[in-house]
């Protein structure tokens, strides 16, 4: 589903809407990359509390782009807590959210794209 924001919160609650009573939700775990309209579900599902989630590895990431080298990050969880870098200032309630990890997407995504991809590459070679 590639689109505007609206399109892709549209049809992702009438997929949850598929397989739940949405009347009956009342919580809806949202993992993401802390982009802003990663927020916008709220306008789309209405009842339930919705838990935003950061994913971790852009987490990390954000920690590690935060010193020039990047093995200077150790303090992780200080800058965490400190909220002075504007990433993690802005994402702070996702970060701490009392939330189950929603798994780092990227790197799972890149990896089954690869592997689909070398898949094609194979069936095409072959025939």
């Amino acid at each position: 589903m590639i689109g505007v924001p609206s399109r892709f919160w549209e049809e992702g609650v009438a997929s949850i809407a598929s397989s739940y009573s949405l009347p009956a939700l009342k919580r809806c775990y949202v993992g993401s990359d802390g982009g802003g309209w990663c927020k916008g579900l709220p306008d789309y599902l209405h009842g339930p509390e919705i838990v935003h989630k950061l994913d971790p590895w852009h987490v990390n990431r954000a920690v590690k782009n935060a010193f020039p080298d990047h093995e200077d990050a150790a303090p992780l969880f200080e800058l965490l807590y400190s909220g002075d870098i504007g990433y993690l200032k802005n994402n702070r309630e996702a970060i701490e959210a009392e939330a189950p990890s929603m798994g780092t997407m990227e790197g799972t995504n890149a990896h089954l794209y690869a592997a689909k991809g070398a898949d094609v590459h194979r069936h095409v070679r072959s025939s």
